[in-house]
């Protein structure tokens, strides 16, 4: 069964993307906007 791709997110850096990732598990709000956007919560 093959994968699909739900959500993506790009960055220019690894830097923007290592910050994006700290975000996301440091500020719940960060996370849970997240999961808005995937109309998961």
């Amino acid at each position: 069964m093959p994968w699909t791709v739900v959500y993506f997110e790009a960055y220019t850096s690894l830097d923007q993307a290592i910050e994006r990732e700290k975000q996301l598990k440091r500020f719940g709000s960060a996370y849970t906007a997240l999961l808005k956007r995937l109309k998961l919560k």
